[in-house]
This record gives C-alpha cells, structure tokens and sequence, in this order.
C-alpha cells in the first residue's frame, strides 16, 4: 500500500529533482564563480583537461581537483578545442593564490 502510494508520485519527485537541478545549473551559468588555485614553482603533477563546450562539467572537474587541498604540487591545465559556450571564459574565472 505505502509502495502504491510513493509510485502515484514517482513523476512528481522526478520533476521536482530536475527543477532543482536546472536552477543549480541557472545559478551557476548566471554568476561568475571564481576559482582559486595554488601556485607552485615547481609542480609535480600536470593535471590536463581536454575540454569542448559543457561548461558546467569542466568547471566542476576543476573545482573538485581545487577542493582537495592535496599536498603534491600540482598544476591545471586546460586544452580547450575552440569551445563555444562560457568554457571559453575559464581563464577569467581562474585565479591562482
């Protein structure tokens, strides 16, 4: 019976996570969201993302590696093949510390 009942709503929670998830993705493409990396003089690790457009999973991969606050020198780099959304504009959003 409670099973019938949470099925009867399935597409209602469906929806309501994909509404969520869009104004996740409005807040983030609306507002330029900075990110700040250390510099290192001499890194060990060449971390290098190929990118092409999908803004959203580019700056995120980047904010995750950013997040972990590792204690291998580490440098970023980007390989972007002539993007044509806001992945374009990932050097303005990056600051190094």
């Amino acid at each position: 019976m409670i099973l019938y009942y949470f099925n009867g709503y399935k597409e209602k929670i469906n929806n309501f996570f994909k509404l969520i998830f869009i104004i996740y993705l409005f807040v983030l493409l609306s507002k330029d969201n900075i990110l700040i990396a250390p510099l290192y003089d001499k890194p060990l690790v060449s971390i290098i993302i190929p990118v092409h457009n999908k803004f959203i999973y580019t700056y995120n991969c980047i904010h995750s590696i950013i997040k972990i606050n590792s204690i291998v020198p580490y440098e970023i780099i980007i390989a972007d093949d002539m993007s044509t959304d806001k992945t374009k504009r990932l050097k303005k959003l990056s600051k190094i510390l």
